[in-house]
């Protein structure tokens, strides 16, 4: 008997002295350059599955807000459309915010491939953005090969919260 118990508490020990590494994650997806009209374009559905599916494999606790239309690029750092998004996900208790910002050419261009994307992780204590990565040069593949391009280069980025 002395045994079993000594073995249980030893193994709540073990359990509670190792910290788990979860991070509750918001993100916004921004389609920069598209008419205010119509459905999320499949790229930008692309990139939010992607997000979705490598925060959650890693183990964060995920959460996102509907994708925002904006008519033209926006400045470096922090929209200030995407305010009321964030000011919500830190109410939420969230520790990161991540805005994915997609341009695309100018509407009604043969190109419906984005001209970059850029990913922006901010911290909500401290309201300072901690990384930025830029992805440009962007080709068509296959839907499947994209979705894996995109993937790979979340998952380079999610590494800065490890």
């Amino acid at each position: 008997m002395l045994k079993k118990i000594t073995f249980y508490v030893l193994f709540f020990c073990f359990l509670t002295v190792f910290h788990i590494n979860a991070a509750n994650v918001s993100f916004l997806i921004i389609e920069a350059g598209l008419p205010n009209n119509g459905r999320a374009h499949q790229y930008s559905t692309m990139w939010e599955n992607g997000l979705l599916d490598v925060f959650f494999e890693s183990g964060h606790i995920v959460s996102n807000a509907p994708v925002m239309r904006l008519p033209t690029r926006p400045d470096n750092g922090f929209p200030f459309e995407a305010e009321r998004h964030y000011e919500n996900a830190k109410t939420g208790g969230i520790e990161y915010f991540i805005i994915a910002i997609i341009n695309y050419p100018v509407p009604g261009s043969a190109n419906s491939l984005p001209l970059s994307v850029a990913l922006r992780l901010f911290n909500t204590e401290s309201e300072n953005m901690i990384h930025e990565r830029v992805f440009s040069g962007l080709t068509q593949r296959t839907t499947r090969d994209e979705y894996e391009i995109i993937k790979k280069s979340i998952k380079e980025f999610a590494a800065t919260l490890d």
